[in-house]
């Protein structure tokens, strides 16, 4: 409950002009406990479907994502990315995310999932549309 009371988390939906779902991301304060959550945001959640894939559409969530962190006024930002996935790793690092060489391992809807953090600092001034 206290997730849903928080104004700085959200989920945008991207659509197509028929309604059908093609990604999301979610957002909030950072829930690290070594990292100030009031100060640091995270990109909880980024999800595009895979017909969609190599069209935009997560570069477009990604980059709205980014402006609603800084909205937020948070200055910087953490995300997670499942060990093994080197694509997502080398589309991170081309978007100026950086692995700041910590990691974690938790079970995740009953499978054993081993994460690298990422972060990266935001665009300062920028306004959510």
């Amino acid at each position: 409950r206290a997730n849903l009371a928080d104004p700085r988390r959200a989920a945008y939906i991207a659509a197509d002009a028929a309604g059908a779902l093609l990604g999301f991301p979610q957002i909030g304060g950072c829930r690290d406990e070594d990292v100030d959550g009031d100060v640091t945001g995270e990109l909880m959640a980024l999800d595009v479907g895979e017909p969609c894939w190599r069209h935009g559409i997560g570069s477009a969530l990604h980059a709205q994502a980014q402006t609603a962190l800084a909205a937020c006024g948070f200055t910087d930002a953490t995300l997670w990315v499942l060990t093994g996935k080197h694509s997502r790793a080398v589309v991170l690092c081309s978007a100026d995310w950086t692995a700041d060489g910590r990691a974690r391992h938790r079970v995740l809807r009953g499978a054993d999932v081993h994460e690298v953090r990422y972060v990266s600092g935001l665009p300062l001034g920028q306004i959510a549309p």
